[in-house]
């Protein structure tokens, strides 16, 4: 039923946004093998929270290269980055 609501609700608001179902894997035993929700959804299964945001970076970068691009630029643009000479020291 998740994947029927989904379609509906990508066909009803014309938006396409990635949908990320996000299954804490705790051992080896479970060789994230994860059941999907749907067919639009991406699975990632994440053993330690610190690594959760490296996986989302890569799935955007595997599902739109251009736009991943377009979000990483624009954000090194609003980075407030001051730019001084370097000092050379001779020690």
């Amino acid at each position: 039923m998740t994947n029927e609501v989904i379609s509906i609700w990508k066909a009803e608001t014309g938006r396409n946004i990635p949908m990320f179902q996000i299954s804490p894997i705790t051992s080896a035993e479970m060789d994230g093998n994860v059941r999907k929700l749907g067919e639009g959804v991406v699975t990632m299964a994440i053993n330690n929270p610190v690594a959760l945001q490296a996986q989302i970076n890569a799935r955007l970068l595997e599902i739109d290269t251009k736009k991943w691009l377009e979000t990483q630029v624009l954000a090194l643009e609003a980075t407030p980055i001051k730019r001084s000479k370097k000092i050379s020291i001779n020690a």
